[in-house]
């Protein structure tokens, strides 16, 4: 019943992943100090959207409320190192990463096989995985991927 908790949260931890070598090169850097500034910010946006939400939406609203504080702290800690640094992380490579993923998710949940849940589990795994990746190789949304693979075939296409 609370599927959508672990959704919003899902959400919140997704955009935290795809920007989070920010907070590293944020910590690592002249600029440290706004890491603590943002945990104390994260902080008090975590408690302000919980009081508006919870109100409203229940425990979903708390996801709710923790998805956006994270994504307006990495979208601030994205602002800071594109100001402070002149550093882009986003391109259209990602972009085109970003809508194929959200694609291949809302295909795999609107599909639904009428099987048990190994089978099921082992088609949506495998399947999904494979066309995905197919894609992505394909499009050659990451350039570091097609260049491993192209040498892992020439390393084992060689060999006899």
């Amino acid at each position: 019943d609370h599927v959508y908790i672990f959704f919003f949260l899902g959400i919140g931890l997704l955009v935290e992943m795809a920007t989070g070598v920010n907070a590293v090169i944020i910590g690592t850097s002249t600029k440290f100090k706004y890491n603590t500034y943002f945990g104390f910010l994260l902080a008090v946006l975590v408690i302000l959207f919980n009081l508006i939400f919870i109100q409203f939406y229940g425990v979903e609203g708390a996801a709710i409320a923790s998805m956006f504080a994270m994504i307006l702290i990495n979208l601030l800690r994205w602002f800071i190192l594109y100001k402070q640094f002149n550093l882009q992380p986003f391109n259209t490579r990602f972009i085109k990463g970003l809508v194929i993923s959200v694609l291949y998710v809302t295909a795999c949940s609107l599909i639904n096989l009428e099987l048990d849940v190994l089978p099921k589990l082992l088609i949506y795994g495998f399947g999904f995985t494979l066309v995905f990746w197919i894609t992505v190789i394909g499009l050659k949304i990451s350039p570091d991927i097609n260049k491993w693979l192209m040498k892992m075939k020439n390393t084992f296409a060689t060999k006899k």
